[in-house]
């Protein structure tokens, strides 16, 4: 089926240099997809990070878990084989989609 566009309130046709270039748009954006993924990946972790730095503090003790919990958030995205996948997972998590789990770490 041909793409379409509107140009002054008539729907027509693109002709095959606007729908190269829409081919190639879309392309581009397939392809980035995974580094969409993964950088939205480490902002949520940097902001859990940030959530918990406290404990970190040198008058503060910081328990084993808490400190597991902390280097399994670093070890975020390196430990992620598909980023997309993590993502979606995570979005699945959040609408409450039956079977789904939440991807990341359990905060002690």
């Amino acid at each position: 089926m041909a793409r379409t566009k509107i140009s002054n309130g008539e729907v027509i046709a693109l002709s095959d240099a606007e729908e190269t270039a829409t081919n190639a748009l879309k392309t581009a954006w397939d392809a980035a997809a995974n580094d969409r993924a993964l950088a939205e990946l480490r902002l949520e972790r940097n902001a859990r990070l940030a959530e918990t730095d406290f404990y970190a503090l040198s008058d503060v003790t910081m328990t084993d878990a808490m400190s597991a919990y902390r280097t399994s958030l670093r070890n975020l995205p390196a430990n992620t084989s598909n980023a997309v996948t993590f993502i979606s997972q995570w979005y699945a998590f959040d609408r409450g989609d039956d079977g789904s789990s939440d991807p990341w770490p359990t905060k002690p």
